[in-house]
């Protein structure tokens, strides 16, 4: 249970990370112009926002180690169910996201391993 309350906050560290490392997307929201891969994009990313955020809150209020020192002592049983449907919708919404950012994070890959040989399997 411990490590399972680490594992969480440290992801949501990292997500938190991310969004911040991606800053500029945020503000370039309402600029340019609006084309059907941007607007399943945008939808996208807000709804693993609005998981993603869920299941940080919901773990923190069902945390019994890691966040004991806050007093929170309501909420249990929503949290619960906010944390399951959070932590399986944010598989599936985090897949779909990279699944749309694949191309971008090959590219990634093949400048820092400086070519295309070590990644012909992919």
């Amino acid at each position: 249970e411990t490590l399972h309350e680490w594992f969480g906050a440290a992801m949501l560290v990292l997500f938190i990370a991310h969004n911040i490392l991606n800053i500029k997307w945020y503000k370039n929201l309402f600029h340019g112009k609006y084309k059907p891969v941007r607007i399943l994009g945008t939808i996208l990313n807000l709804v693993v926002l609005a998981a993603l955020l869920s299941l940080g809150y919901s773990g923190i209020v069902m945390s019994r180690h890691l966040f004991a020192f806050l007093p929170i002592n309501r909420g249990m049983a929503l949290a619960r169910v906010m944390h399951l449907a959070g932590s399986y919708w944010g598989f599936v919404l985090i897949s779909l996201h990279l699944g749309l950012h694949w191309g971008m994070i090959i590219g990634m890959f093949r400048k820092l391993t400086g070519g295309e040989k070590l990644l012909a399997l992919v």
